[in-house]
């Protein structure tokens, strides 16, 4: 026996929704298995500026987003990739204000911070991308 077009079209739309959840799934499971990921939580951490000013953060799996806590007083400077030098402008960078908080999202499996040696600043890594939100510590 033959199926009508509407069957046909209706199995078709049945396996695509099946599908897509499978894939959905799998990656989901892909990135735990990666990284030991969970609630798409990467890293959460604490670090301090060394004399070279530099913070280089590297993942196995893409960071879409940090949370950023610069303790100080002066600017962090986040890149997302691997930088050598502390612009502060340009695509990829972002700065967070002395005493605050900032959301910034870098797509990359290595971000680099920058700031004044023995400053510390607090940081969560995610695999997704974050609303933007800023804020003071104050």
């Amino acid at each position: 026996m033959g199926h009508s077009s509407d069957e046909e079209l209706i199995l078709a739309r049945a396996t695509l929704e099946k599908l897509s959840y499978i894939e959905r799934h799998s990656s989901l499971t892909a990135e735990r298995l990666a990284e030991g990921v969970h609630n798409h939580i990467l890293e959460v951490g604490t670090k301090v500026f060394d004399s070279s000013g530099m913070i280089v953060l590297q993942w196995g799996t893409t960071c879409g987003g940090l949370e950023i806590y610069n303790r100080a007083l002066t600017i962090v400077t986040v890149h997302g990739g691997m930088s050598s030098g502390g612009s502060t402008s340009g695509t990829g960078v972002s700065n967070v204000a002395a005493s605050s908080w900032r959301n910034v999202n870098v797509n990359s499996r290595i971000v680099t911070l920058f700031g004044t040696s023995g400053a510390e600043v607090g940081y969560q890594a995610f695999t997704h991308p974050l609303m933007p939100g800023a804020g003071s510590l104050l």
